[in-house]
């Protein structure tokens, strides 16, 4: 028979102060909730009522009953110092994953694992490599976002955890002028994972990476500051990804004409809320098709969407508003010619 004995007052355990005991098979009273030995076997041999069950029947200290306690920690152990050390350890270590120590090293997990897996995306997809320097800034922002976030994070599973330094590798990279926006790096592995068993969910990933971006914004420069110069580093992945450098392109003239048309687009507030991909995109198709004369290496809408891992619709509708809004006048430069001078007459 199972009993569980409540206590007077005056009789608890000495250590925790609980009331609720237990009688094990060897007649040694145990509390049930630290496992500490309040009353010894060979002090408690004999058979007295030390308490009341819960039908209010009175209970001996003989009493058999049942020694299995329930562990909070997801295990049954035993009574006594096995119990005892069993609850320091699993508290021990609850204590260390909510540490400072815990959280930072489990954000710096995360970015050494995003820098692997984006560094092997930039290889694939011929993608600019990302600088050691971003690497070790964003394990210096790590020790400041576990300072400024610690409490909130340590609620997270590891897992979860490890995406914080993912998201603070991804912020950084779209505050970087030379390297084109994160989200082209998200497109890329997009394509290689499998829909129905995502490693990492892009959405949430995503939504983190703003959140970090608002914690650290006085540490990371914000996208819009450098919204142009990333742009001309998506129209240069773009120029390598086609090839598109010959006799009649000339990459100088193009990237000139490029940020003109961003620049004003910008200032007319045609790019407020569209992904700077997108936006980007569009002006490279109307550069490709303004300054290359060769009709066989044309480049499509559908082409460029598919590089940059975007809609083709998206790429489209930029592409109309910039025809809508703004008007495109650009000299295009002729082959160098040997400059004809015309001789003058002199008058006798």
């Amino acid at each position: 028979m199972t009993s569980l004995i409540t206590f007077s007052a005056a009789t608890k355990c000495p250590i925790c102060g609980s009331t609720h005991l237990i009688t094990a098979e060897d007649g040694a009273v145990v509390c049930g909730h630290c496992g500490t030995v309040v009353v010894p076997p060979e002090l408690n041999s004999f058979s007295t009522v030390i308490g009341h069950s819960e039908d209010g029947r009175p209970v001996e200290s003989g009493s058999i009953l049942n020694t299995e306690v329930h562990n909070p920690y997801g295990s049954e152990i035993g009574f006594g110092k096995g119990l005892k050390k069993g609850v320091r350890k699993a508290e021990k270590r609850t204590k260390f994953l909510n540490s400072k120590e815990s959280v930072d090293g489990d954000i710096r997990d995360g970015i050494i694992k995003a820098y692997e897996m984006l560094s092997r995306i930039s290889t694939l997809h011929d993608l600019p490599r990302i600088p050691r320097y971003i690497y070790n800034e964003a394990h210096e922002l790590s020790k400041t976002l576990t300072k400024l976030e610690w409490k909130e994070i340590r609620k997270h599973r590891i897992e979860n955890r490890k995406m914080h330094g993912f998201a603070i590798l991804l912020a950084l990279i779209d505050g970087d002028p030379n390297l084109p926006p994160s989200e082209l790096w998200l497109n890329m592995m997009a394509k290689e994972m499998d829909d129905n068993n995502k490693k990492l969910n892009l959405g949430i990933l995503m939504d983190l990476k703003k959140k970090v971006r608002t914690v650290l914004k006085d540490h990371i420069r914000s996208m819009e500051e450098v919204e142009v110069q990333k742009a001309l580093a998506v129209f240069n992945y773009l120029v390598r990804r086609f090839d598109y450098i010959n006799d009649d392109f000339r990459i100088e003239h193009a990237v000139e004409v490029f940020s003109i048309i961003y620049r004003y687009a910008k200032k007319k507030g045609l790019t407020n809320g569209r992904s700077i991909l997108s936006f980007a995109g569009a002006v490279s198709y109307i550069v490709f098709n303004i300054l290359n004369t060769s009709v066989e290496r044309r480049i499509t809408q559908e082409e460029i969407a598919k590089a940059l891992g975007r809609g083709v619709n998206s790429i489209r509708s930029a592409h109309k508003l910039i025809l809508d809004n703004l008007v495109i006048l650009v000299a295009i430069p002729k082959k160098n010619q040997k400059r004809r001078t015309r001789g003058r007459s002199r008058r006798g």
